[in-house]
């Protein structure tokens, strides 16, 4: 028996409420040569018994139930055991268009020199509307053509190094060892990309929607603002990408790599203002130690303001910083 040409992978948490229609849209595609990995992290709704029965009724989906915690851990294990020549992630609160697999595989026969493919996606907002995605003029112009690593970082990814709607090409992946890193909650998907491309792959963005990506999921490890270790990761994750920057310093990439580091301070500043005393304490302090590793670029004049009040005076940094948050929150609604 030969082995399918695609590897499908989604790390499930609590994802009851759009699980069906996530492993609907992958069943229902009019493309059917592959295997779909269903990974639990530990779910404590019913998307188990959703697995287990979508499992029963299919020969091509292949399960697990781990205890990780975040998605880095769900998508190594299924990165691990794939057989398929490439590499597909879907989040379990996303979905995908009737069409996306087969317009995905259609290139792979086009450009089967192709390391890293990359589709356009349609964004849902709160189950309302949709629009279009952050895909589009002038990145259009470098549709259906291969390209280097770089310039798909630069030109076409900009700040978008999500995983999903893209092939991956297995071999590549395994040729240069790249995974995600496990420590990390949050934030696990920069370093992924940015690995990917400075391994010098043959790249190849289409101006086609393979993906539905849906915002405003409250049960997401992204918007679990009161997440302690959410913040732990983002530490992790601003001190790797500002060490990224230093690996991989070609032209161009600083760009990438500072807004990833400035992306993951203000995500910091923002998710401890919710946390208890002693939690964001803990934040603040290991904050202040990365602090001097960052590049200037990633640490705004209120941050700075803030790591020196915070070494100045740490109570009365932390309930400004509290009510900042309060204020902003409420202002927002």
């Amino acid at each position: 028996m030969n082995n399918p040409l695609l590897s499908i992978i989604v790390p499930i948490y609590n994802a009851e409420r759009y699980l069906h229609q996530c492993i609907d849209s992958i069943l229902n595609q009019d493309f059917e040569d592959y295997e779909l990995w269903l990974i639990d992290d530990g779910s404590s709704d019913s998307s188990i018994s959703i697995i287990k029965e979508y499992a029963s009724n299919d020969r091509r989906i292949k399960t697990a139930f781990i205890k990780g915690h975040g998605p880095s851990i769900p998508r190594n294990y299924g990165l691990r055991r794939a057989i398929g020549d490439y590499i597909l992630f879907i989040d379990s609160d996303d979905y995908l268009p009737s069409n996306a697999l087969s317009t995905l595989v259609e290139k792979t026969k086009k450009y089967p020199d192709a390391d890293f493919i990359r589709g356009n996606q349609r964004i849902l907002v709160n189950e309302e509307r949709e629009a279009k995605s952050i895909f589009a003029e002038p990145r259009s112009k470098y549709a259906d053509k291969l390209i280097s690593g770089e310039v798909f970082m630069v030109e076409v990814l900009d700040k978008d190094y999500a995983p999903i709607d893209a092939l991956f090409k297995r071999a590549f992946l395994n040729k240069h060892n790249i995974e995600f890193h496990e420590e990390l909650v949050i934030l696990e998907d920069g370093p992924f990309i940015i690995e990917i491309c400075s391994n010098n792959p043959n790249c190849l963005y289409i101006n086609e929607e393979t993906y539905v990506y849906r915002l405003g999921n409250p049960t997401s490890v992204t918007n679990s603002k009161k997440s302690f270790p959410k913040c732990q990761s983002l530490i992790k994750g601003a001190s790797y990408n500002a060490e990224l920057m230093r690996c991989f310093s070609k032209p161009g990439y600083d760009h990438i790599m500072h807004r990833s580091v400035e992306h993951a301070v203000s995500a910091i500043f923002q998710a401890a203002t919710w946390l208890k005393k002693e939690e964001s304490d803990i934040i603040y302090k290991s904050l202040r130690d990365l602090w001097p590793k960052l590049p200037n670029v990633g640490r705004s004049k209120l941050h700075n303001g803030f790591i020196i009040a915070y070494n100045l005076n740490p109570k009365l940094a932390y309930n400004l910083l509290r009510f900042m948050g309060f204020y902003f929150r409420n202002k927002s609604k």
